[in-house]
């Protein structure tokens, strides 16, 4: 075999250059949060300020309310503890307005001490955000909501609001959680009630 010959064989044998490249490894894709389907009028409200709103009529809980021996502080989630927003997204508020929470703490639904009533147009701006992109995470959105909602500097509670508020949207419905890796995304429920 000549060395032209030899050559000729190595280019027969060799990939052509329009192949396809192998796919490169997939990048994790969100997985859904585990959560527990039920229907609202099968649970009970202790909190008095919980009858304020109109709750959707199911809800997304993030335990099985069966398995809660003693609830642990939140309003409408037995399994989670108290929320940092003072008020639950509201089902007419949702309907009237296109955001289940109100956009200030003034509203009459709102009952709380005065010093937590700030944080309440920080969910509004939450439910704004996800709305406007779709798809977030808290990280993604904390500066966001706490500019729009017209702090000068970033308030000691503004991650627990931003957190609660996306937790608190997705146990009413209004949005679906997805873990990836650490991180939790909240998308927008199609079918909010």
């Amino acid at each position: 075999m000549t060395a032209k010959t030899a050559s000729k064989k190595t280019d027969e044998t060799s990939a052509p250059a329009n192949a396809p490249t192998p796919p490169a490894a997939s990048a994790p894709q969100p997985t859904p949060v585990r959560v527990f389907r039920t229907k609202t009028a099968d649970l009970s409200f202790p909190e008095e300020r919980t009858a304020k709103v109109v709750l959707p009529t199911e809800l997304f809980l993030e335990a099985d309310p069966s398995t809660v021996a003693k609830r642990k502080g939140h309003q409408i989630d037995p399994s989670r503890p108290a929320s940092h927003v003072a008020v639950m997204p509201c089902a007419k508020m949702q309907a009237e307005t296109g955001n289940p929470y109100p956009a200030a703490g003034d509203h009459p639904s709102v009952i709380t001490a005065d010093s937590w009533r700030p944080y309440v147009s920080v969910a509004h701006h939450v439910y704004a955000l996800l709305k406007e992109r779709g798809e977030v995470s808290m990280r993604d959105i904390q500066d966001e909501t706490v500019k729009r909602s017209g702090f000068e500097k970033k308030p000691s509670y503004a991650e627990s609001v931003v957190r609660d508020a996306l937790r608190d949207l997705a146990c009413c419905g209004y949005a679906e959680a997805f873990s990836l890796g650490a991180k939790k995304l909240y998308r927008v429920r199609e079918t909010s009630k």
